[in-house]
């Protein structure tokens, strides 16, 4: 994506230095940075990923033509994925020769010896003003089919004793604005680990904003007190009422929530359809994708919300929209990590991928139903 690349020259050098990616929710922290005022992320990637956004790109780039199903369908998918802004190395060439200081890091970092592949792709999370952010592991085999005996063993072993193995899922991680203390709630790996089949509609009412009563103390039991559950706050020093709707459980724990009318209408009107396209894609392509994961992300803040789904609704968007436009964003859904994706023309789709996808979609209809129940 060279064009493309070549578009970016003209930010000032300062763009150009890495930075710590913040709203990573999964993945290995050290692997992950961010660029241009975190608007892309640069991340330490397997040469096997590079490959497969270069094949996806191929193959959008020829969708004008005749194209064949497999190149139609990776057209498809790539509005589900990160944009592409090719190899690091490739950011640094197209930079070359752009603002004073940047010849020099890109300069010294041609000259440094090999190292492992990084990737240049959209941030996800910029466009927000308070992004809740969800990854879920897909698949029933986390493994390779190169793998040695023994990861082949331990992985097994991990998919038996989550809801990998039955459900195609795993709820990574997540992070949730709290609009009443301002501050994100996390829910660590360890209640994905830790939940069975029956409590992942807890995590998706958790992860959607979207409590019922009881939530709270079911979650905290089940992370045996690791999970952060919000202790309701003492009433304001002027007398002000704690919201009513935050009181759900007698033990004064409550969980984030948005407002229903608002989350109705993005699940909806916007994930439920995503997550449909995505089934469709998945049920034809002939991939084998271990380790990938659905990113979700959605706007947070219970104002921005609001005001993005009033008279003049922001795009509800969950393809690919420009990255530097500047325009706010309401919800993205976009299936990442493609360390271990392979394409298999012949030998028909993934089909643990395809549950994990058909079982979140089936846990967010769930959801929906309940808030239609609250009307």
């Amino acid at each position: 994506m060279t064009a493309a690349l070549a578009a970016s020259v003209g930010v000032d050098a300062s763009q150009l230095k890495l930075a710590p990616l913040s709203n990573q929710v999964a993945g290995h922290p050290a692997g992950v940075q961010s660029l241009e005022d975190g608007k892309l992320v640069v991340k330490e990637c397997l040469a096997q990923e590079l490959d497969f956004y270069h094949a996806v790109d191929r193959a959008a780039s020829e969708s004008a033509g005749s194209p064949s199903k497999q190149e139609h369908l990776l057209t498809r998918l790539s509005h589900f994925m990160p944009e592409f802004h090719g190899s690091w190395h490739d950011y640094l060439a197209a930079h070359h020769d752009g603002p004073p200081g940047a010849n020099r890091d890109a300069a010294a970092e041609q000259r440094r010896p090999p190292s492992p592949s990084r990737i240049v792709l959209e941030n996800l999370t910029c466009s927000y003003d308070k992004a809740n952010v969800c990854d879920i592991k897909l698949g029933t085999q986390l493994y390779d089919d190169d793998a040695s005996d023994e990861k082949r063993q331990r992985m097994q072993l991990a998919s038996q004793n989550t809801t990998s193995g039955m459900c195609g899922l795993r709820l990574t991680g997540w992070q949730v604005w709290d609009n009443q203390t301002s501050t994100y709630h996390t829910v660590p790996k360890t209640f994905g680990k830790t939940v069975q089949a029956p409590d992942l509609i807890l995590g998706a009412r958790m992860l959607l904003a979207s409590p019922k009563a009881g939530d709270a103390q079911r979650a905290e039991s089940i992370l045996a007190g690791s999970s952060r559950v919000r202790v309701l706050p003492p009433p304001p020093a002027d007398g002000d009422a704690i919201d009513a709707a935050l009181v759900k459980d007698e033990s004064g724990l409550y969980l984030p929530e948005l407002p229903p009318a608002a989350m109705r209408t993005l699940i909806e009107q916007s994930i439920l359809p995503a997550l449909e396209q995505l089934v469709d894609i998945f049920s034809q392509l002939e991939i084998r994708m271990r380790g990938g994961s659905l990113l979700l992300v959605y706007e947070g803040s219970a104002e921005g919300l609001e005001q993005g789904l009033g008279p003049q609704p922001r795009t509800i968007s969950t393809g690919r929209l420009p990255q530097r436009d500047g325009a706010k964003r309401l919800v993205d859904l976009r299936v990442i990590d493609f360390a271990h994706a392979t394409l298999v023309e012949g030998q028909g789709p993934d089909e643990g991928v395809l549950l994990g996808i058909r079982t979140t979609l089936q846990l967010f209809r769930s959801v929906l139903e309940d808030l239609d129940g609250t009307r």
